[in-house]
């Protein structure tokens, strides 16, 4: 009896492993074949309205090749849709649902589960979202003796612990699918995109930075997708602002120059958010935004008039501060005074509620990034 015991808190902790990992959870089936002596165990999606089982993961003598024979015969199998009407953490028998005239006329218990030596089973359910039920069954082999109250037992023991993994298991699912999501955004930019904690690796590179770094023109990602500047001067303030940062200053602005003599980088140090979901109990982290002039349009200025509601002599400002040219600079090139230049400026912030340049440019980068690719299909 101890042993059995044992066995069952074994399933329980498999199965909290495999609420985040297909593969664990395929080892807690197994330990549930092994503890109820199942032929095989079969787990599935019910969605209401939809015949059989779908996102199934078996083990025991259901291997993949049965996987692929199931779709035809899952309008018979009876057991998803009266476990679905069930209670949720009921244990149903297919013995007991299946009247014996059925049974000989039934091609999914015939055609399907007796040329694998299996003859019934037992299965419990619980709720996966709306009008969808998890549903676990153990098969019981044609020389097993049918499972019998101690088996449904422990079978309902479990099953509350079932219920806990489907919806951790919803949760990953959901949150996987939406990183994956604002991961596909952030790619479709120009502007590259490295997340750093206060230590250890990167926690995210978006690839237009990973192929800046492969072209290793100025700048380079180490191992740990941290970012390597060429110019030993400038990788100096790359870590001077990474510190401020890190202490809870604003960052600021880079320009790394070129190998290739081209335009250099500008790259922007920033405070990367931290009230959210993803990074919850990072205490602080730092953003850096790398932007290569070498790519910007000559239809950027007119994206950032429509995208920041900002007025063309205004707009023309941002892009200069985007390319990495400093106010003074850009006065003297455009023949303008620095106060005029500076009433630009104020117009910038005044408009984007910002309140440096750092602030302004790195919104510019956001918007550019996340807007930008509507304009050039327009």
């Amino acid at each position: 009896m101890a042993g059995k015991l044992e066995l069952e808190a074994d399933v329980v902790d498999a199965f909290y492993r495999g609420a985040c990992d297909r593969s664990e959870l395929r080892q807690a089936l197994e330990c549930m074949r092994r503890l109820l002596g199942g032929a095989a165990v079969v787990f599935g999606e019910k969605e209401f309205g939809r015949p059989g089982l779908s996102d199934l993961i078996t083990v025991g003598v259901m291997d993949e090749p049965w996987l692929q024979r199931y779709p035809p015969f899952a309008a018979y199998d009876p057991l998803p849709d009266a476990a679905l009407l069930a209670p949720a953490g009921s244990v149903l028998s297919s013995a007991r649902i299946v009247p014996r005239e059925d049974r000989r006329r039934n091609p999914f218990i015939n055609e399907f589960l007796l040329p694998v030596g299996v003859r019934d089973a037992i299965a419990t359910r619980q709720p996966s979202g709306i009008c969808r039920g998890g549903m676990i069954s153990v098969m019981q082999g044609i020389e097993r003796a049918p499972f019998d109250n101690e088996d449904s037992a422990v079978l309902g023991r479990l099953a509350p612990h079932f219920g806990r993994v489907l919806q951790i298991r919803r949760l990953f699912n959901q949150t996987a699918g939406r990183a994956a999501f604002l991961s596909a955004i952030v790619d479709r930019g120009t502007t590259g995109i490295i997340a750093l904690s206060n230590e250890g690796p990167a926690l995210f590179i978006n690839r237009p930075a990973e192929l800046m770094a492969s072209a290793g023109d100025g700048l380079t990602l180490d191992r740990n997708g941290r970012l390597i500047v060429a110019d030993r001067a400038i990788a100096k303030q790359l870590t001077a602002f990474r510190a401020d940062v890190l202490a809870g200053g604003a960052g600021g602005l880079l320009r790394v120059p070129r190998i290739s003599g081209r335009l250099p980088y500008v790259l922007l140090v920033a405070r990367l958010p931290t009230e959210n979901e993803l990074f919850p109990s990072m205490r602080r982290g730092v953003l850096i935004a790398i932007h290569d002039p070498a790519r910007t349009t000559a239809a950027t200025e007119q994206k950032l008039a429509d995208l920041l509601r900002l007025p063309r002599a205004t707009a023309r400002l941002v892009c200069a501060l985007l390319e990495g040219e400093d106010l003074r600079h850009y006065a003297e090139r455009t023949g303008i005074s620095m106060n005029t230049a500076r009433f630009h400026l104020k117009s910038a912030f005044a408009r984007t509620e910002t309140h440096s340049q750092a602030e302004l440019v790195r919104q510019a980068l956001m918007v550019l990034s996340d807007l930008g690719s509507y304009f050039e299909g327009n």
